[in-house]
């Protein structure tokens, strides 16, 4: 029992300390002080996870650690350069007259020379393109805004449904952490898969191969970037009225009605918990015409005897 209590005291203790809080006000301001702690106490570990993410998302991945791995693959290729200009030469050397054998040599030879240093320089093209991604990465991601990550709970009396849906959200971010580390590490060795692609690429039998290589390699890349538009774009929908407070929630004028056994509709004011609704919706509501009869017209406020109360004291 007395875990119990202490767990009750350890709970009460952030709502007894909040500084809003008086003797005259203790029944808003306990409630209140009591929702903001629950959300304090789910968004900490929330906000740290977040803060990984947004790292794995826009820092530059670090490909040094491959770096050496990088120096052997294309210690390794550079062994066939030989062989393929020797090849291309001889291509050339024998095709004769024939005009179609001649220009495909040249291209052969070509292809080699641009494949040579494209893979010599493989390391500083795939490091610049990382960085390219990082920086655009951040500039898409700091047009975020911050609160769009947190956990919010909107009503205190749906409490339930909304943690259910805080703990599908915490198993969200560890599964894009996951994600995320699997794909930094994919693109850490990446740095030593890059040359390979390109030489492949350039390898008429390999080209296939190569390609796909490419495209695993520029996928991961830009995975990041991709994210963070999709997030930044989610972002800004929900700041539209069809998510928010806006004007979609002012009500220009309502009316309620009702039917008896015989069909007959009578119109009738909006009960308590209706007009208590629409002013808690949107303040400009008090502004709103309730119909009461068919000559009588009336602005919610009336309706909420006392609703300025507390600005009068």
């Amino acid at each position: 029992m007395k875990y119990f209590i202490f767990l009750f005291l350890f709970l009460l203790m952030p709502i007894a300390l909040a500084d809003s809080c008086s003797i005259t006000n203790l029944g808003n301001c306990l409630p209140e002080a009591f929702f903001n702690y629950i959300l304090d106490l789910i968004n900490t570990p929330l906000e740290w996870l977040l803060g990984f993410v947004q790292s794995l998302l826009t820092e530059p991945v670090d490909a040094s650690v491959y770096d050496e791995i990088w120096a052997i693959v294309v210690y390794i290729l550079s062994m066939f350069y030989g062989l393929l200009l020797v090849y291309s030469g001889i291509t050339f050397m024998i095709s004769g007259y024939d005009v179609a054998k001649r220009e495909s040599a040249k291209e052969s030879l070509k292809n080699i020379l641009i494949m040579i240093f494209l893979v010599q320089a493989s390391y500083f093209i795939y490091v610049l393109i990382l960085d390219i991604n990082s920086a655009l990465t951040t500039s898409v991601y700091n047009l975020i805004d911050s609160d769009f990550f947190i956990f919010s709970i909107d009503h205190f009396g749906d409490i339930a449904s909304q943690i259910m849906f805080g703990s599908s959200y915490l198993i969200v971010l560890l599964v894009t952490i996951i994600i995320l580390s699997i794909r930094y590490l994919i693109l850490s060795f990446g740095v030593a898969l890059f040359p390979i692609a390109i030489f492949f690429y350039f390898i008429e039998p390999l080209k296939g191969m190569g390609k796909s290589l490419l495209y695993f390699l520029g996928i991961n890349i830009f995975m990041s970037f991709i994210a963070s538009i999709i997030l930044l774009f989610g972002s800004m929908l929900l700041e539209t009225s069809l998510f928010t407070d806006g004007k979609e929630y002012v009500i220009k004028k309502i009316v309620a009605t009702w039917k008896d056994e015989k069909g007959s509709l009578f119109i009738i004011p909006p009960c308590g918990s209706c007009r208590q609704m629409m002013r808690e919706t949107d303040p400009k509501n008090l502004e709103t015409e309730v119909i009461l009869d068919k000559n009588k017209v009336i602005k919610l406020k009336e309706l909420l005897p006392y609703w300025d109360w507390w600005k009068k004291q």
